[in-house]
């Protein structure tokens, strides 16, 4: 039977009695698999013994009940109906003639779609409330293709449809750890009727009470030849979780600290790890700071790190986050990492709904034999990833045509870090007060067009008690503003007046303040300096030069380091002149364009 039968099916059976969101599901693929089994079964206890006499709730749950104990997919359809733990009672939400209008379904049928289609067809609307995100099938069968190992484990991860791929694609032992109810009869069913190999165990959390255990050694876990693990993205860990790193005998948690659970699922992933883990995560997993950054640097340092893949941004039906494929090796011989932009055209099909993954015979190909590819893969080593500051992003090692020629431009000039001569300073936020000093706080839609940037284009807010972080961020003439959050790439040059402001300059967390150090402050050295940068910054090859290091796509960022590091050409005096010329010269202009909108606004009122 085919996915369109099923639904036709499903919308023709008018069902009286029945309650309960996935009962119809449940109760029509165990009886359909008690149908499958029933071979093997005493004639009192096989489905067409039951279908041909008199149908009953009452007589239902009592053969089923008397071959629980025998076979586990009843057992678990039985449990999820329980009314009385201690006396064995359930009740199914149903009438009489709903349960005959089913059984009749399951007599006609000979086969029915695989359990997880069934599952989302059944439930409709409702097969994603979870917030789970469904992966491409061929995303699914090129990490099925990476996989090595007689033995698999598959922790947190809640999708069983990738569960399922990746039973198909490599046809070995998989040990399903789960940690939310409700997936234990669907790998019962599709043991029974999609022939899938699957051993799982379910624990209320795997971080807390892990069940797979070495069974020589109480305070170790099982080893497994490879890991797999989609863990879901953004999950908190509960109240009842608090101390799982503090209390936890398995040595597992190294780096994490807080509440999110990424970083600790990822050290629960390694622990149980013998050779190789595939794992995919967030794309800020690859860039952000804090415990996500240690981590990085210990996975280097431990030379665990065997390839990034990232994967493009809507790849995925119920997301648009950018994911990444982590492939870890305990046993990695060289001290490199493989980087594969996945994102690259070629191993992409598009079309105006989705991104299809292609090609994934030539990804493993280039995974495999270690290959370099222009715009494709890179292999880096470990200390060049360590120059980088630990960083996974796939931009900075897979250089893009732009990039290449990017690269190729800068080299005719002598180039220093922007640290080695400014200061960079992300800004904090202010709240605003009652009373108290008015400050002007710049944003970057409040950045002059051309020329410097004052007071009068900022928000007024009023400072009282935060008086000592004002001092710390207050903005100086001649400071360069630049947006790294949200907009990416503005510039900004804060205008210096002799006789100073009576109110006091800011900026909002979306920028950072770059300031020069080691010279005379507001000499003409420092004057020429600033505008070199800011003209420089606001450049295209200054932009593109800056696109390079933006990560994330619902909130392009780039972090403060990055900026630090960012190359930046050392101008002789005859480039400083023409680019302090050019300054002088862009301002008139915009000063010109001013009026012409000021007169074309006229014209356009001028009834």
């Amino acid at each position: 039977m085919n996915n369109k039968e099923f639904k036709d099916l499903i919308k023709d059976v008018k069902l009286e009695g029945m309650t309960g969101f996935g009962v119809p599901y449940y109760l029509l693929y165990t009886l359909f698999a008690w149908k499958v089994i029933s071979k093997d079964l005493k004639d009192i206890y096989k489905f067409d013994n039951f279908y041909n006499n008199e149908i009953t709730i009452d007589k239902l749950l009592n053969i089923l009940n008397k071959q629980k104990d025998s076979i586990k997919f009843i057992e678990e359809f039985l449990f999820g109906f329980e009314t009385t733990f201690e006396k064995k009672e359930w009740n199914l939400p149903m009438t009489d003639n709903d349960l005959i209008k089913i059984c009749n379904i399951v007599n006609d049928i000979d086969s029915l779609p695989k359990v997880t289609e069934g599952f989302k067809i059944i439930q409709g609307d409702k097969s994603n409330t979870t917030g789970e995100i469904e992966l491409d099938e061929n995303l699914s069968k090129l990490i099925g293709k990476l996989i090595k190992g007689n033995n698999i484990y598959v922790p947190f991860t809640h999708i069983t449809d990738f569960v399922y791929s990746i039973d198909q694609y490599t046809q070995k032992e998989i040990y399903y750890e789960m940690d939310r109810e409700g997936h234990t009869l669907e790998v019962e069913l599709m043991n029974i009727l999609d022939k899938t190999n699957i051993t799982y165990e379910w624990s209320n959390s795997i971080l807390l009470n892990p069940t797979y255990i070495n069974p020589n050694a109480s305070h170790l876990l099982k080893q497994f030849d490879c890991v797999v693990s989609f863990p879901p993205i953004n999950e908190k860990i509960y109240d009842y979780e608090n101390n799982f790193a503090k209390d936890d005998k398995y040595n597992r948690f190294k780096i994490h600290k807080g509440s999110s659970s990424e970083i600790a699922k990822f050290e629960h992933i390694l622990s149980q790890t013998k050779n190789k883990a595939i794992v995919i995560m967030p794309v800020g997993f690859t860039y952000r700071g804090g415990k996500e950054s240690e981590f990085r640097k210990y996975l280097i340092e431990n030379n665990y790190l065997d390839s990034i893949m990232q994967l493009p941004a809507n790849i995925n039906s119920n997301t648009s986050i950018e994911l990444t494929i982590v492939i870890i090796d305990k046993n990695k011989k060289d001290e490199n990492c493989l980087f594969i932009n996945l994102k690259d055209d070629i191993f992409l099909t598009k079309n105006k709904r989705k991104i299809v993954l292609n090609n994934i015979d030539k990804i493993v190909k280039i995974y495999n034999d270690r290959l370099k590819k222009e715009q494709s893969s890179s292999l880096i080593n470990n200390k060049d990833i360590k120059k980088n500051g630990y960083s996974f992003s796939i931009d900075r090692y897979v250089l893009s045509s732009e990039t290449s020629k990017l690269k190729d431009e800068l080299e005719s000039f002598n180039l220093i870090e922007l640290q080695d001569f400014t200061t960079v300073r992300k800004s904090q936020q202010f709240k605003q007060e009652f009373d108290g000093e008015i400050v002007y706080e710049l944003s970057p839609s409040d950045f002059a067009r051309a020329g410097m940037t004052t007071r009068d284009n900022g928000r007024v807010k009023r400072i009282g008690s935060q008086t000592k972080k004002l001092s710390t961020y207050q903005l100086n003439g001649w400071d360069v503003l630049l947006s790294t959050k949200g907009t990416i790439g503005k510039v900004a040059l804060v205008l210096w007046h002799p006789d100073g402001y009576n109110n006091k300059l800011i900026t909002s967390q979306a920028n950072v303040i770059i300031r020069f150090k080691d010279i005379e402050k507001y000499s003409n050295k420092h004057i020429n300096k600033a505008i070199c940068l800011y003209m420089y910054l606001k450049s295209d090859i200054g932009q593109r030069a800056l696109k390079q290091l933006v990560s994330g796509t619902a909130m392009p960022q780039i972090s403060t380091e990055d900026i630090k590091k960012l190359h930046i050409p050392i101008f002789t005096e005859d480039q400083q002149k023409k680019i302090i010329k050019n300054f002088s010269k862009e301002f008139e202009l915009y000063k010109k364009i001013i009026e012409m909108e000021k007169e074309m606004k006229v014209l356009v009122n001028n009834f």
